[in-house]
């Protein structure tokens, strides 16, 4: 994929989840991809647009830092086109837990939530797979 753009690569990564109408497939959309592990047995709760999220952290090692930062990227589900990204980090990986305020869409506070949670490094070169969650 050299050469490539990122909005390039996060097309060919995603072809097989998408169809003419945006995401068709949720659980087979990958918001993030790369070497670092991504999180574990994660699980999410919600109240209104606050969510909780815990996660395990099995190990400190080169692919699976401490330090790694947790960050979110989602979909509302009436917007199956518009990808965000959660504006800012939401945890470090050692702490196997979050809560985070999704921002005021507008929208009713029981719309579904696609909610992608991944890790990267802090200088933002290295990336995990990202672990989908419907909320």
């Amino acid at each position: 994929m050299a050469g490539q753009t990122r909005l390039t690569k996060f097309h060919h990564a995603n072809a097989e989840a998408c169809d003419e109408r945006g995401v068709a497939n949720y659980p087979a959309f990958r918001f993030s991809v790369g070497p670092l592990f991504r999180p574990v047995n994660a699980r999410a709760d919600r109240q209104g647009w606050v969510i909780s999220v815990v996660w395990e952290n099995r190990e400190d090692r080169e692919l699976s830092r401490a330090s790694d930062w947790l960050r979110v990227g989602y979909f509302y589900d009436s917007y199956p086109t518009s990808p965000r990204l959660f504006p800012g980090v939401v945890a470090r990986r050692e702490e196997c837990r979050a809560e985070f305020t999704i921002p005021d869409s507008g929208l009713a506070s029981t719309e579904t939530l696609h909610l992608y949670l991944f890790f990267s490094r802090q200088d933002k070169v290295a990336f995990s797979e990202s672990t989908y969650l419907r909320v």
